[in-house]
């Protein structure tokens, strides 16, 4: 294998998924300030003469990266004459850094043969797999036998591609379900471009086979003999689990939108509607309250607002912070003081250029010579620290001893005090860059 096919299995980096959110940011931006949006619809429309929007890769959606490959390699000669729209539109006629990447990449051939391969696994996989479990029904405990299935048509496909490229690709090979395609036309402007693209099915194969690694992870709680296989149907459905989390994600998206309407709203005030409207806590509260469990109610809310609401929220956030911003700076003071009266030291320190003498000196003194030569302009050898081991620290004030002694360098002590602080400052460093992580993974 040559090293443009290493390259193309291993695959460019993250190309085909930058690519991607590269066109879903000027396409179709989750800032509605960004972005082309409505000219890029209303091109679309008056040149392809059909209303589309790009797939929503500028925020987080399942499978919306693999779409967006499908539509780019699908439209593709649609994606590059609105490029060359946007540009002429520009009083330079210059593309923006991204819009120049984008044209870069749908010219690219390594980058559309990440495409295409991203376009193929969503047809093939992705599209089948959730249509089935959105539509099964099912406890997703029960869905062992189907997820197998899954990797072994993954491993099929790694084993013999042609079932997903070459003249004789049906949908009821290629596609997990047997059923039909997504989108035939995706699966034809992939194979129209194949013979454009060497490297497409080693590419394909490295995708799977790595696919494949993770579906194994994915289904392993489903494994013969372990506790999912062994339980009971009875067992499974007192502990029936949705086959999707489709009902999180609604609710989260509901959020999202009330928010925008009432950003006032609070997390605590959202929550408490929300559990109102669900547990059909109005019909519960029209047949049994009375005058006083109102009043209790009011008073019961106005409390919890003020105590664990969204002032106490933020207010224990920001005393988190200024926690570790104090936190952070004690350790700053710390090292540069520590640095200030190590260089006190190194700076009273008399050089020695007996080479006995200095064959005497251990610990501090030792390091601080060597400092003190470094601060002094001595050639000291490049790499030589105060953690270098001693035999070397000695060896390398022998040599700088030589070199005084034939006038190859005088004393400077007008060095700059980086010089003499050397690298006694690492350790303060790293303590304080460990310290910064451990507040950063805290935020979290």
């Amino acid at each position: 294998m040559n090293a443009v096919q290493e390259r193309a299995v291993k695959m460019t980096s993250r190309g085909g998924i930058k690519t991607t959110q590269l066109a879903g940011e000027i396409l179709n931006n989750k800032n509605d300030k960004k972005g082309h949006h409505d000219t890029f619809r209303w091109w679309w429309l008056e040149n392809v003469k059909t209303p589309f929007t790009f797939p929503d890769t500028s925020n987080t959606r399942f499978q919306s990266h693999c779409e967006g490959a499908g539509v780019l390699m699908q439209h593709l000669p649609h994606f590059i004459n609105f490029l060359k729209y946007i540009q002429v539109k520009k009083n330079v006629m210059r593309f923006s850094h991204m819009e120049e990447n984008l044209w870069k990449a749908l010219h690219c051939t390594a980058t559309k043969t990440e495409l295409c391969v991203l376009a193929l696994y969503a047809q093939a996989v992705s599209h089948p797999y959730l249509k089935y479990l959105r539509g099964s029904g099912e406890n997703m405990l029960d869905l062992g036998p189907f997820h197998l299935k899954v990797h072994n048509h993954i491993n099929r496909i790694i084993e013999d591609p042609t079932f997903l490229l070459g003249p004789a690709v049906t949908c009821e090979a290629g596609t997990v379900d047997g059923q039909q395609w997504n989108s035939p036309a995706v699966i034809e402007a992939v194979h129209k471009y194949d013979p454009e693209l060497p490297h497409l099915s080693p590419v394909l194969v490295a995708f799977f086979k790595g696919a494949a690694g993770t579906w194994k992870h994915f289904i392993s709680e489903f494994a013969p003999g372990g506790l999912i296989d062994e339980a009971t149907t009875a067992e499974k459905d007192s502990a029936w689990m949705p086959p999707t989390n489709d009902v999180n994600e609604g609710a989260l998206g509901s959020f999202r939108v009330l928010i925008r309407r009432q950003p006032q709203l609070t997390q605590l005030q959202y929550n408490a509607q929300a559990m109102f409207h669900r547990n059909e806590t109005q019909a519960f509260m029209d047949q049994n309250f009375q005058t006083e469990d109102y009043q209790f109610i009011r008073k019961q809310a106005r409390q919890a607002e003020s105590e664990h609401g969204e002032f106490a929220r933020k207010q224990a956030l920001i005393q988190h912070t200024q926690a570790k911003n104090d936190r952070r700076m004690a350790r700053i003071e710390e090292r540069k003081t520590k640095a200030a009266e190590k260089a006190e030291r190194v700076a009273a320190v008399k050089l020695i250029f007996d080479k006995e003498e200095v064959k005497k000196l251990k610990g501090d003194r030792l390091k601080d010579h060597l400092l003190a030569y470094q601060r002094a302009g001595a050639p000291i050898a490049k790499g030589i620290t105060v953690r270098t081991a001693v035999a070397q620290i000695r060896e390398a004030l022998h040599a700088a001893i030589d070199s005084f002694n034939n006038g190859e360098w005088n004393l400077n002590v007008s060095s700059s005090e980086e010089s003499a602080s050397g690298d006694t400052d690492s350790d303060e460093i790293l303590d304080l860059q460990a310290e910064e992580s451990d507040w950063e993974d805290l935020d979290e």
